[in-house]
């Protein structure tokens, strides 16, 4: 079981979790009233309220664990696991790559970003750090290839990027991923 970091406004890290209990509280939707308001105030923010809440709503990593040492970020385990992103998907789009993906071997999760306007898709993976932006890179070509969707994030080429938490009471969580990082071997 893969073990995450729970990252604070500050981009501190705050806890370890399984990610399994991260992907459960997005899809029971434990997150729903701090979303709605983060999604209101994106859609009609006139003071800042967007800002204050993309501020305080916790982050987290897949690809490794870290912590704070000497006012410094360090990674101490790193999963090999995968964040793709497709930051705008039109309705259609978006169920068209959602029914594509249930059936792909190799994702963990896929659930709709915070603002509910895109795709956040979790890759099972046990690559090695060294390996993980040609990993990414070969994801993002694998996944547009079998989405047809060619806009998708670079930021998940760092191993330390992380993703906001969301709710989507739709979100899939597959348990049998099996890792892309054997896809061309």
């Amino acid at each position: 079981m893969t073990i995450i970091t729970l990252f604070n406004y500050n981009n501190e890290p705050q806890n370890m979790l399984p990610l399994y209990n991260i992907l459960n509280q997005i899809k029971t939707e434990k997150y729903k009233r701090i979303i709605e308001k983060l999604r209101n105030a994106h859609q009609k923010d006139t003071g800042g309220e967007f800002d204050s809440l993309a501020r305080v709503i916790s982050r987290f990593s897949v690809s490794g664990n870290f912590i704070l040492k000497n006012n410094k970020m360090k990674m101490v385990s790193y999963s090999g696991n995968l964040i793709l992103e497709i930051p705008y998907l039109n309705d259609q789009d978006m169920q068209s790559v959602k029914f594509i993906l249930r059936k792909d071997p190799y994702v963990i999760t896929f659930f709709e970003n915070a603002l509910k306007n895109g795709l956040v898709i979790l890759v099972c993976s046990d690559g090695k750090l060294k390996e993980h932006q040609k990993n990414f890179q070969l994801a993002v070509k694998y996944y547009q290839a079998i989405t047809g969707i060619k806009r998708f994030s670079s930021r998940g080429i760092l191993a330390d990027y992380t993703c906001m938490i969301s709710s989507d009471k739709d979100a899939y969580i597959g348990l049998e991923a099996l890792p892309f990082s054997n896809i061309y071997k």
